[in-house]
């Protein structure tokens, strides 16, 4: 699982936030989570690699296509990529999760201004 693992959290790049788990008759469930998304991943069942069609197309094209198939239910692992910051997400119950996130116009209205700052190569 640990290989696949990390080849889906490339597409959803930053240091992972918080993990959470789930654990159930069969199946153990973890939620990996970063700033820019999320990964599903069930240690139950088997992973699956991201095979599409091999082509000569650029490497903006089969990332995003490798990106869509990652995204794609029934993948395992499974990522959520996400167009807001995500401050934190844990699993509640079997059905449920709570997922929160921070529109980015907020989160920069919120930075300070720097307190002192140098501008080089201007006279």
């Amino acid at each position: 699982h640990g290989q696949q693992v990390a080849k889906r959290l490339s597409f959803i790049s930053g240091s992972i936030q918080h993990i959470s788990c789930l654990g159930g008759k069969e199946d153990t469930y973890v939620m990996l989570n970063t700033i820019r998304g999320l990964c599903f991943v069930n240690f139950g069942k088997p992973t699956k690699d991201l095979k599409g069609k091999d082509s000569q197309h650029s490497r903006k094209r089969r990332y995003n296509r490798d990106l869509q198939l990652a995204a794609r239910e029934g993948q395992n692992p499974r990522i959520v990529p996400l167009e807001d910051p995500c401050l934190f997400a844990c699993f509640l119950g079997q059905q449920s999760a709570l997922i929160v996130e921070c529109p980015w116009l907020k989160a920069l209205r919120d930075v300070r201004q720097p307190l002192h700052r140098k501008v080089y190569g201007l006279f």
